[in-house]
């Protein structure tokens, strides 16, 4: 915030141009007093080249085989950092209620991404709510490694966002 104050504001009202993400960003730069008529709205994509040429090597069943999950069982995959905003309280307690009180007992939920502060207070969720043993973290993987956990999931997941990210187009792929 002090960063936008002093110097952030000032670069983007002096830059020759602004690319916003989505409407939402666009709007924020507006506040922070870009003209409308230098910002453009330039949302995110892959180059699935990229992706094909990835998966080339890759097989299903190899994440599952690593984090001895079973073939019965359905993965419910989250991508990106494990963030407070990313709202993952809310995706372990909706586990929670899918496995305690739906008695849903062929899933796990994993978790990758990198941790960003929030995987002890995670941890704890999964003690306090007994269900440790159907959460996977695998914490940062490599763009393989990913491609490996899309390629097995069941579901994809994100609780909160903005904008439109990455991994919705990632997911889509596989």
């Amino acid at each position: 915030m002090i960063y936008d104050i002093f110097l952030g504001y000032k670069l983007l009202k002096d830059a020759s141009a602004a690319i916003a993400l989505s409407k939402t960003e666009k709007e924020m730069y507006e506040i922070m007093g870009v003209p409308k008529d230098r910002l453009h709205i330039i949302p995110n994509c892959i180059d699935l080249r990229e992706y094909q040429e990835l998966s080339k090597n890759v097989r299903r069943g190899n994440f599952r085989n690593k984090y001895n999950i079973s073939d019965d069982e359905k993965i419910i995959l989250y991508v990106g950092r494990l963030h407070k905003s990313k709202g993952l309280r809310i995706l372990l307690e909706a586990f929670r209620k899918l496995v305690k009180e739906y008695n849903v007992m062929n899933c796990k939920l994993v978790l990758v991404g990198p941790d960003d502060g929030y995987l002890s207070e995670l941890t704890e969720y999964t003690k306090k709510w007994n269900i440790r043993n159907k959460v996977i973290v695998t914490g940062f993987v490599s763009s393989t490694e990913k491609i490996k956990a899309y390629m097995d999931a069941d579901i994809f997941v994100t609780p909160k966002y903005s904008g439109f990210p990455m991994t919705f187009l990632e997911a889509c792929f596989f």
